[in-house]
């Protein structure tokens, strides 16, 4: 595990994937650019969190050749044994609601809704660059 991922897990231990809220991360730079993102906190079932993990990393292999996904980050840590926890930056709103219609995005739901307990709410973060 990278330190960002170290840094990343700390900032949020208590959170939920976009499909239930929104993060807003504002970039600032010459020109204000604003980017759709989240932090989510998924627990699974007992003992299933490393099928959880690997259902929601072979999605984001092919999350990220959307051209509008900027990350899509799959984690875990020690010290949260049934948890995984997600990062992911869209260009915009309508590009993450856009993904929720994706292949493989119902893929994935009906894979991991079964083995899913509960999910934490969202952060609202400003990021400056």
């Amino acid at each position: 595990m990278n330190k960002i991922d170290v840094f990343l897990l700390k900032l949020i231990i208590s959170s939920i994937l976009p499909i239930a809220k929104k993060c807003i991360i504002r970039l600032k730079g010459e020109n204000q650019m604003t980017l759709y993102g989240g932090y989510g906190k998924i627990v699974a079932e007992k003992g299933k969190r490393e099928e959880l993990a690997a259902l929601l990393t072979e999605a984001s292999r092919n999350m990220v050749k959307n051209k509008e996904c900027e990350i899509f980050s799959v984690s875990t840590s020690d010290e949260d044994p049934d948890a995984v926890f997600v990062y992911e930056v869209w260009a915009s709103e309508d590009a993450h609601k856009k993904s929720l219609n994706m292949d493989v995005t119902r893929t994935l739901v009906s894979k991991t809704l079964p083995i899913i307990t509960g999910m934490e709410r969202l952060y609202t973060l400003d990021a400056r660059k």
